[in-house]
């Protein structure tokens, strides 16, 4: 999705302020709290802060929205929380028949994973009406 200049803005605005956020000490332990059997249990302290600051701002809550307008949030939500990773990693793009028409798909393979090695199959959310393949492109890398 291209962003508008309102939307650039939000997450230029947005991404130091959401970094700050996970990173302050005080404000991280207190949206850590309640997700303490999460953390013991492997749930990732980066994600549960994530995860905590949603559940105060509501910004993933897309079902009062038309769907042009929930695509939109989404897609500023994930460029602000992307962390900008680069990693050594081959993509290829692949596609399979789906039910009604052929689907996009990316194979992410790390440069330097042994093979032959386990693999991961992601599927994101949106019931193919807020997320796509760009959306969770960096989170997947």
């Amino acid at each position: 999705m291209r962003f508008n200049w309102i939307q650039r803005s939000r997450v230029a605005c947005g991404r130091p302020a959401f970094r700050a956020l996970i990173q302050s000490g005080a404000i991280r332990r207190h949206l850590l709290k309640a997700y303490a059997d999460d953390i013991a249990r492997g749930l990732d302290p980066d994600l549960t802060a994530t995860l905590a600051i949603d559940s105060y701002t509501h910004d993933s809550d897309v079902t009062r929205r038309t769907p042009e307008k929930a695509r939109a949030a989404i897609a500023e939500s994930c460029a602000i929380v992307d962390a900008e990773f680069q990693a050594d990693v081959n993509v290829r793009a692949w596609q399979f028949q789906g039910a009604a028409s052929m689907l996009g798909a990316r194979v992410y393979q790390p440069e330097s994973l042994a093979r032959p090695s386990p693999g991961l199959l992601y599927v994101h959310g949106g019931g193919w009406v807020t997320c796509d393949l760009d959306t969770h492109d960096s989170l997947c890398r």
